[in-house]
């Protein structure tokens, strides 16, 4: 707009004064995209673009919600897929891959790892599945709700004698944020030790 009308056409001049403003008519509240494309002119030239606008709502500023964060379970030196059932954040006015987790506190007997192929095919060099802490990539730090939802997520588990891990989450929509999502993590044992104390073992006489 300009001197509130609505224009079809302004120069230069108008943006650098300021006179040019966009106004949202769109009374949707899961609207938060816009554009409009333009042409500009100068004597015998012309081209074509498009301005690309992003509509701040004020829904936007409600809080991402928890809505599933269940324990995840993995063998003992094994990888394990991250479900949705163990990380789902939401929120009405974004996509799944505008929800992003950032990683307060690493795990600490294992990471954080996307695209398990490589991983896949390096584990299955040792005839147990086993990954080494040589062999470890740097853990994670960021990805999204769709990384999730694609099952593209995985927690390798790389410390043997363990049994339980964890790791804290910071979850935001680019605008507000949830934070401390912990994932719990219960690691299987490979075997499971058992302690005999006292134990009698009668001798049988023959008869």
């Amino acid at each position: 707009m300009r001197y509130d009308e609505s224009v079809l056409q302004f120069t230069q001049e108008d943006i650098q004064t300021g006179i040019i403003s966009y106004i949202s008519s769109n009374d949707s509240s899961s609207s938060i995209h816009d554009s409009f494309n333009f042409t500009v002119q100068g004597r015998d030239l012309a081209t074509n673009g498009t301005f690309a606008i992003r509509i701040y709502l004020s829904s936007t500023q409600t809080l991402p919600t928890l809505v599933q964060n269940e324990t995840l379970y993995v063998e003992e030196g094994k990888m394990a897929l991250i479900p949705k059932s163990s990380l789902k954040v939401s929120h009405p006015n974004h996509p799944m891959s505008e929800i992003s987790y950032i990683v307060s506190k690493p795990p600490r007997f294992g990471f954080l790892e996307l695209n398990p192929s490589a991983l896949i095919d390096i584990m299955n060099q040792d005839r147990n599945g086993n990954l080494s802490t040589e062999e470890a990539p740097i853990t994670l730090s960021r990805f999204t709700q769709l990384d999730i939802n694609r099952k593209r997520l995985v927690y390798v588990q790389t410390i043997s004698d363990q049994s339980q891990d964890t790791i804290v989450f910071n979850v935001t929509n680019g605008y507000t944020t949830i934070t401390n999502v912990t994932l719990r993590i219960e690691i299987v044992p490979d075997t499971i030790p058992v302690e005999i104390q006292n134990m009698t073992v009668e001798k049988e006489c023959p008869k």
